[in-house]
């Protein structure tokens, strides 16, 4: 999984760190893409690790895209974040089915 729902009008790039720490930075980066018109992509390039404060971000702006009728997409999804998504089932509730991940050296 590389590119889910891809909508490149709101672009938020997430940044190497997912963490609590980080995640304020996020929430603000996503409420000022949402506040302009179109769809959102949460670009995770880079993102290894995702932490649950950052999974929560996600799945919250995805259920707000969908609440009010707008594309949401992940992009740069590492097999890592890919696995993880897979494993808590955030995959399945983000609308992109059983997130395959693809082998990840361990």
């Amino acid at each position: 999984m590389s590119d889910c729902g891809v909508d490149r009008s709101n672009v938020v790039e997430a940044g190497d760190k997912l963490d609590v720490y980080s995640a304020g930075d996020l929430l603000a980066a996503i409420r000022q893409a949402m506040s302009r018109p179109g769809g959102l992509t949460i670009d995770l390039a880079g993102s290894a690790r995702i932490h649950a404060a950052a999974l929560q971000l996600v799945a919250s702006a995805a259920r707000a895209c969908a609440e009010s009728g707008r594309d949401f997409g992940l992009s740069g999804v590492s097999p890592e974040v890919a696995e993880l998504l897979r494993l808590t089932g955030l995959g399945r509730v983000l609308g992109f089915g059983d997130v395959e991940a693809p082998e990840v050296d361990r």
